[in-house]
């Protein structure tokens, strides 16, 4: 094998590396070849001289336009076809094929547990029935890429990097969310809790709670419910370094007490934090705890977002999408706009800037991902959310 993915990265001249290889085949006594992106031996077909056979790389999630999982082995082997047309006589070796198991979509390609399990067996059925050499990729995660390439790019191993362990054991069940049982209990733990608090405000200051406020702290309970074991999942996965921990740690811890802390505002009739009240001058400035923690929940919600709302406009590539915390955070601020209203006031800065970039934000990446992309979609949802939300704080 000489050279890898070498014209990709413009690197050399296909005359010079063909010259190369040529003077290596002259040097050994094995067969000689040159791994490349399938696109790239099409448009260099001057290299069929030089090696003995064609080595190509077909990675249906990374194509121009990326192919769904339930079509990725029959878009291997129509490309291992239409090479072979190009470059008669020559063995067809595909050298890297294989499906993520985590990481964000792109268009209508999901990473996951069972699409990686069915596209290597699909891949591997076909290679048997129509008698071509494939090579997977890859044997391991290889989790430094994640530093690179986001959490797609150290998921494509069988085996996990950390246990050395295989995902998907043969004759056993595939799952997406392996450990579903625990995630469920967690997530209607988090929902008794959140009735709990609303009980509990109703106790101590006893109000008329109207039945919309009932059904806004339902229906955070049951979002924040379903969607923690979601949310707790992709963070192990998504999380790289101290850096990475620390920022989707502290979303999780906010996804988690917004829904809480929002079913005691709800219920007292309190309107949404502004950050004034937390970083504000004397006369602005909360002396209440409670809203203390509740305005952090919301200012480390708003900053982690548009980090990630930034990163989705300038570079979105490796950006994976946080929809289930956000969706979880932004969920209950909402309901207490819509509620329970800022009284009048003046409009501050900081939250409509913060606002403006959630808009911006879902609007580019809607059109940026495609209708397909549902993980994009949900994220622009609960950008939506949060914008209106900080669009109506006032001072």
């Amino acid at each position: 094998m000489v050279g890898n993915e070498v014209l990709l990265r413009k690197e050399m001249a296909a005359s010079d590396l063909a010259a190369l290889i040529s003077s290596i085949k002259a040097q050994v006594t094995v067969p000689v070849t040159y791994a490349e992106v399938w696109e790239f031996w099409l448009s260099n077909r001057e290299l069929s001289d030089a090696v003995d056979f064609v080595t190509i790389h077909i990675l249906p999630y990374w194509e121009n336009i990326p192919i769904r999982a339930d079509l990725a082995a029959a878009h291997a082997d129509e490309i291992r076809k239409q090479v072979a047309a190009a470059f008669p006589g020559k063995e067809i070796f595909i050298g890297e094929v294989g499906w993520p198991s985590e990481g964000r979509m792109r268009e209508s390609a999901l990473p996951s547990r069972t699409n990686q399990a069915r596209v290597v067996a699909e891949v591997l059925d076909l290679a048997r029935r129509e008698h071509f050499r494939v090579n997977l990729f890859e044997a391991y995660d290889e989790g430094w890429k994640r530093e690179i390439e986001g959490t797609i790019g150290g998921s494509w191993g069988l085996f996990d990097s950390e246990q050395r362990t295989l995902k998907y054991p043969p004759g056993r069940p595939v799952s997406n969310f392996p450990a579903w049982k625990l995630q469920m209990c967690s997530g209607m733990a988090l929902a008794i809790l959140v009735f709990g608090v609303a009980w509990l405000t109703l106790r101590r200051k006893p109000r008329q709670a109207e039945f919309g406020s009932w059904l806004a702290v339902g229906i955070s309970a049951t979002t924040g419910g379903i969607l923690l074991g979601v949310a707790a999942q992709r963070m192990v996965y998504e999380s790289y370094g101290t850096g990475g921990w620390l920022v989707w740690g502290s979303l999780l811890v906010a996804a988690m007490a917004s829904p809480v802390f929002g079913a005691n505002a709800l219920m007292s009739g309190r309107a949404p934090p502004s950050f004034a009240e937390l970083l504000g001058p004397k006369g602005y400035h909360t002396e209440s705890m409670l809203v203390t923690m509740h305005g952090l929940t919301l200012m480390v919600t708003a900053v982690i977002g548009t980090a990630t709302a930034l990163g989705l406009i300038f570079d979105p590539r490796f950006i994976d999408f946080p929809f289930a915390p956000l969706t979880m955070a932004a969920v209950p601020f909402a309901a207490m706009t819509l509620l329970n209203p800022p009284a009048k006031g003046s409009r501050p800065l900081a939250e409509p800037m913060f606002a403006g970039i959630y808009l911006a934000a879902a609007i580019y990446t809607a059109l940026n991902e495609g209708t397909e992309n549902w993980q994009a979609l949900w994220t622009c949802a609960a950008f939506i959310l949060l914008a209106v939300t900080l669009w109506r704080a006032r001072a």
